[in-house]
């Protein structure tokens, strides 16, 4: 018979996904080979509701966040590569904390400053002086990197659509007028979402944004480069934005999103 058999038991974490492991006994006092047996491991896909709670604990972490951004882009007319207009770069210091308050202030260029506090809207600057109104009522702009995908992905239908690689795929349809679905790309090593596409009403895709380069700060994975493309009927606008400097959770005062 096999005698002195011994072995050491380890425990392991796998991306979820199917794995062929083979476990083999070997008999010390010949030192050979034993026997071994072949047997298949399949941990489970995750549901969509799953995927998002991973997302959500991530940036659950983030009570506020300070960072430089510098931010440039192009103008480009639709079916060619004619460039019709540039901006940037753009140096800005950018500043958000829970639940709802935003600040970025332009470095180069005029320096003008936005704020957005609850549902109150604030751009200043030395020119205009202080304009001030409902976040309704003014312009929807490119305040986060994901504050306004994360407002469309909690309230609405999800359905998981693929798997490739490890990254997950889910269509949204969200209660949004104005938008049909957006799909978005999770990355099953970090749990951020890399990238998004949003639909309009007659389901033509209008909006990208990619994730190009992540940082982990803390244990909180946080986007560092990402580029959005806004598809028009006769131009494209393509924007990408560096952050760099980046500090979380350093107790931002309240003051700071006062105009």
């Amino acid at each position: 018979g096999i005698t002195n058999i011994s072995g050491t038991l380890s425990t392991i974490f796998l991306p979820r996904g199917s794995y062929t492991l083979r476990l083999t006994t070997r008999d010390r006092a010949n030192n050979v080979a034993a026997d071994s047996i072949s047997f298949i491991i399949t941990t489970p896909i995750p549901t969509p509701a799953e995927i998002l709670q991973k997302v959500a604990e991530n940036f659950g972490k983030i009570e506020d966040m300070k960072a430089k951004m510098i931010d440039f882009g192009t103008i480009t007319i639709v079916g060619t590569n004619t460039i019709v207009n540039t901006f940037g770069p753009t140096e800005r210091i950018f500043m958000q904390k829970k639940p709802d308050k935003v600040k970025i202030t332009s470095v180069t260029g005029t320096p003008t400053t936005f704020i957005l506090n609850g549902e109150m809207v604030y751009l200043s600057s030395e020119e205009i002086g202080i304009h001030q109104g409902n976040i309704d009522d003014m312009f929807e702009a490119d305040i986060s990197p994901f504050r306004s995908l994360e407002e469309i992905v909690t309230n609405g239908t999800t359905t998981l659509i693929a798997k490739e690689g490890n990254t997950y795929i889910l269509e949204f349809e969200p209660e949004i007028e104005e938008i049909s679905k957006v799909v978005i790309y999770v990355d099953g090593n970090n749990w951020m979402i890399m990238k998004a596409e949003v639909y309009d009403l007659d389901k033509t895709l209008r909006v990208i944004t990619a994730i190009k380069e992540v940082s982990c700060i803390n244990n909180i994975w946080i986007p560092s480069k990402y580029v959005e493309m806004k598809l028009l009927d006769e131009v494209t606008v393509a924007r990408e934005v560096v952050l760099s400097n980046i500090e979380l959770n350093t107790e931002i005062l309240d003051s700071e999103f006062e105009p």
